[in-house]
């Protein structure tokens, strides 16, 4: 039993010197843990190529294109610039769309008619999904630039035609 026990300390006492020791370092410094890739930043504003928006909506609006094409089948992502008191009459349509609001105050009433639900207000960072087929009205107060996306091709259909700025109802 004593010739283990004299191993066993020798064994201890001679590893003690590399117990003490700081850990080895590498050759090479070990680069940092890289952070998750952030979100691309959107261009400013004035960088945008502003053009007239979609038929289906009245005179004054205008869109910038981000991502996609929404006159096509597939997923598009777009900016509107509202006037101030612009008016959007209830409407719906065929695909989910998910809104932003950039900048401005976009008021938001839910079904048939302006008074059916709402309207609620959504200031700058608010955000608001509906799903296909929902009903809502949309009035600017002050200048306001919403982000809209949706599964093209895109399309407007209002509860009452007589709102329709097409005259054609659809």
């Amino acid at each position: 039993m004593r010739p283990l026990s004299l191993a066993l300390a020798a064994l201890a006492l001679g590893s003690a010197p590399l117990l003490a020791q700081e850990p080895a370092k590498p050759d090479k410094p070990v680069p940092p843990t890289e952070a998750p890739a952030a979100k691309p930043a959107q261009p400013p504003m004035d960088q945008y190529q502003w053009g007239k928006a979609p038929p289906g909506l009245p005179e004054g609006a205008e869109v910038a294109v981000l991502k996609g094409d929404p006159t096509k089948p597939g997923p598009f992502t777009i900016r509107l610039r509202l006037p101030d008191g612009y008016r959007v009459a209830p409407h719906s349509h065929s695909a989910a769309e998910d809104l932003e609001v950039v900048s401005g105050v976009l008021l938001v009433a839910h079904g048939p008619n302006m008074r059916s639900v709402g309207p609620a207000t959504l200031e700058a960072g608010a955000k608001l999904s509906l799903a296909a087929g929902t009903p809502h009205s949309v009035t600017a107060r002050g200048i306001t630039i919403i982000e809209m996306s949706s599964t093209g091709p895109f399309d407007i259909k209002y509860v009452n035609q007589a709102d329709d700025p097409r005259g054609t109802g659809t």
